[in-house]
């Protein structure tokens, strides 16, 4: 079983497809798409344009195989040292509530939930930490791996360096507390600080204040002084020990990062032995065809009560030269309704949204 944790924006099935491809060249089938889990820490400051989808790829001008080839190469070759170094051992788990390390970016659209739902929560965001402890079989420890719900966003939108930000530094200061004083990366003991259901939950405890000021921008209209301006930022987030003096994010990112840190205090009284045998589960979902119940909504009239979802994908001529358009979408097939739509409340699929409904 593998988990590979890449710190980049997302994780595409281009992306699973060609590194599991390029394993099985090197190990055959011991590891495939059954055992094989990449995630992503949705760090907003990552290179741009390895993703197929030709909206993720438009502010990098288009797909960049430079790109694309270092992230495949990154995932294997830390695979392959995790295989050198694979050993017996023993699995612990432990969790906790991590408190001040986040915030609810959009609280006033949180308080649209159902009050009954919001009553089975103590606060608008997630905080618990799931923690995995991997010790050798005289328990020495070799390894962690935790999940926490939080944007990576500590590094604000001035920053223009490609950075792992907060769980890439707070994976830094664990490994160095671990493994001394040895280079990034070189040291036996591997900390992992993956990515849980960030959703709306932001590093930035302070919240969205104006630049001008330092206030809190207003929290309905997310505006300072009733201004908007299109394309210029007059907004940003702030967290821990970001001044409006010098602006510096990157200590921003470092004591959120020692927050995150200092919670390994969860790795060291971890006790819970995860005594079963080891399970992987791979599902893949086959959308295409699930019909929805729809209703008129936001003045979006379906003629008939039944739409089904198709593939997301844009109409393109054949000799479409765009720079951001890719050559790995499928035909069209339907003709696609492009926008998004709100599902009613009967909706017979678990989502909220769907992007493209078919109408043919």
């Amino acid at each position: 079983m593998c988990l590979a944790e890449h710190f980049k924006c997302k994780v595409s099935t281009k992306t699973s497809s060609k590194a599991v491809k390029a394993l099985k060249g090197i190990y055959g089938n011991l590891y495939s798409e059954k055992n094989v889990c990449i995630s992503s820490t949705h760090t907003h400051a990552g290179p741009g344009g390895f993703l197929q989808y030709a909206l993720y790829i438009v502010t990098s001008q288009g797909f960049i195989r430079q790109t694309f080839d270092s992230i495949i190469e990154g995932i294997v070759k830390s695979v392959k040292m995790a295989h050198q170094n694979m050993q017996p051992g023993y699995i612990f788990w432990n969790e906790g509530d991590l408190y001040n390390a986040s915030i609810n970016r959009s609280p006033t659209s949180y308080l649209n939930n159902p009050p009954e739902e919001r009553e089975n929560y103590k606060t608008d965001v997630d905080t618990n930490m799931l923690l995995l402890k991997f010790t050798d079989l005289n328990r020495k420890p070799i390894g962690m791996i935790n999940w926490f719900a939080v944007h990576c966003t500590s590094m604000n939108n001035t920053n223009k360096l490609i950075s792992s930000d907060n769980k890439g530094y707070a994976s830094v200061l664990f490994e160095q507390k671990m493994n001394g004083k040895v280079p990034i990366g070189k040291g036996p003991f591997v900390a992992a600080f993956a990515q849980a259901n960030e959703g709306d939950v932001s590093p930035n405890t302070k919240g969205a204040r104006c630049i001008d000021t330092g206030l809190p921008c207003d929290v309905n209209t997310s505006t300072c002084n009733g201004q908007s301006r299109v394309g210029i930022s007059i907004v940003i987030n702030a967290g821990p020990l970001l001044t409006f003096i010098n602006r510096n994010s990157y200590s921003s990112e470092a004591k959120w990062s020692y927050r995150r840190s200092s919670v390994g205090v969860v790795y060291f009284t971890t006790s819970k032995w995860a005594c079963q045998p080891l399970h992987q589960v791979a599902e893949y979902v086959k959308r295409l065809g699930i019909v929805l119940s729809m209703n008129v909504r936001q003045g979006i009239d379906f003629k008939n009560s039944g739409r089904e979802i198709c593939p997301s994908v844009i109409k393109l001529k054949r000799n479409d030269h765009r720079p951001w358009i890719t050559k790995d979408y499928p035909p069209l097939r339907r003709t696609v309704v492009k926008h998004v739509v709100n599902l009613p409340d009967n909706a017979t699929l678990p989502v909220k949204r769907l992007d493209f409904i078919c109408t043919s």
